[in-house]
């Protein structure tokens, strides 16, 4: 088992644990409230992650969310994904539509997907990945 892979197991345990405690899902693992990985450029998207890029054709800077479930981008990827790479999980794109005050589901990437971001290009405000 990976660091990253540790890492994230028990930051998955923490975020359980406040929304048992408190009733929300806002468990940070940084200031920013992403639980993820940064890195740059073409990184490998291991299995069973979730890979958001901030440049087309799967390039540039990187988050990579290592768990399941629910992931609110409020950091720097927030509103900057133009593509995506589901390896081995499906993953929900939404978007916060401050018109209505409510989540929108964008769209949703398949396993072993990797896709463009066009028409839904710089607006991902969180995902969930679906194990």
């Amino acid at each position: 088992m990976t660091m990253r892979k540790l890492f994230a197991g028990v930051l998955a345990a923490a975020a359980v644990s406040v929304t048992l405690l408190t009733g929300t899902a806002t468990a940070s693992a940084s200031t920013s409230g992403e639980v993820g990985v940064t890195g740059v450029g073409n990184q490998v998207c291991d299995y069973g992650e979730a890979c958001l890029f901030a440049w087309p054709n799967w390039d540039g800077p990187t988050w990579d969310a290592n768990g399941c479930g629910w992931h609110i981008l409020d950091g720097w990827m927030q509103n900057q994904t133009s593509s995506v790479r589901a390896h081995g999980n499906a993953i929900t794109l939404w978007d916060w539509n401050h018109g209505t005050n409510q989540w929108a589901k964008m769209l949703t990437v398949q396993p072993w997907e990797s896709l463009r971001l066009v028409s839904s290009n710089d607006r991902t405000d969180a995902i969930t990945v679906h194990c």
